[in-house]
């Protein structure tokens, strides 16, 4: 046998190998990549359990508060009426304000993508959105012109009604 075709054949070999080595460490980076992914997604979901309520006595017993003290309330508490209720009872504020640094802290958990929002919106999704909408003149009010404050119960806001709206299959805003 020749030399060179030896050597064709030993070059050839070895070709053939580094491609399937190649072709493997790809394959380990592909699934090692989709590990990672699968691995933060299932964190996101377990990170958004933490802000279940059932943690949170505080929360929760501030949002029980306050459904008796604004029982049936679904649209937007007028800034007068708000007024008044705590002017009778101070403590009123400082529920509200519970509630709604509780959600801001889960709103910005979301728009970093920290906590999932789907895994969110079916623990908390109504109470959020009743809250953000019963709220909204105060929420309003606090700003004084400052964007940034309270802009991740608005981002939150925005993407549990999407959720909601997805879920049921309705496009919002209505056409």
């Amino acid at each position: 046998m020749d030399m060179n075709a030896v050597s064709a054949i030993a070059a050839a070999i070895s070709a053939i190998v580094a491609a399937v080595g190649l072709i493997a460490a790809a394959l380990q980076v592909h699934y090692l990549r989709k590990q990672i992914v699968a691995d933060h997604e299932w964190k996101r979901r377990e990170k958004a359990f933490s802000y279940s309520q059932v943690y949170h006595s505080d929360v929760r017993e501030a949002r029980d508060r306050l459904g008796v003290d604004f029982p049936n309330a679904q649209e937007p508490i007028p800034l007068a009426d708000f007024t008044a209720a705590v002017k009778r009872n101070q403590k009123i504020k400082d529920d509200m304000r519970t509630v709604l640094i509780y959600l801001e802290n889960i709103g910005l958990a979301v728009y970093h993508n920290i906590a999932d929002v789907a895994v969110i919106y079916d623990m908390n999704g109504t109470d959020i959105i009743r809250f953000g909408k019963i709220f909204r003149e105060y929420i309003d009010a606090s700003r004084g012109g400052n964007k940034r404050v309270w802009q991740n119960i608005d981002r939150l806001l925005v993407r549990l009604v999407d959720e909601s709206n997805t879920r049921r299959g309705v496009l919002w805003p209505p056409a």
